[in-house]
């Protein structure tokens, strides 16, 4: 897709993301970057998603962050430290591509 806007415009950024919601943790399965120098990698964070999600405020505020929030099968303290470690994957992913 790169290629064929480059074919016109060879300066402005391409924005890409990855699958799965383009979540932080799905560029882990990128071996390496794109070869366009001028990418801009994007990502989404709906974690934690019963929090974010439209359903908490609908009915008042359920949970709070920090808090005590459903996560996977179970629920965790989601706090700036969890947010750090969700995101982990993500910046060890740039980091190992520039």
């Amino acid at each position: 897709m790169t290629e064929a806007v480059r074919t016109v415009d060879q300066e402005t950024p391409v924005m890409v993301e990855s699958g799965f919601y383009a979540q932080p943790p799905a560029y882990v399965a990128w071996p390496h970057r794109l070869k366009d120098p001028n990418i801009l990698y994007s990502f989404h964070v709906y974690e934690p998603y019963e929090y974010t999600s439209w359903n908490n405020f609908k009915n008042g505020g359920k949970y709070e962050y920090p808090g005590k929030i459903p996560f996977g099968e179970g629920e965790i303290w989601w706090d700036k430290e969890v947010m750090k470690l969700y995101l982990k994957p993500f910046v060890e992913w740039v980091l190992s591509i520039i």
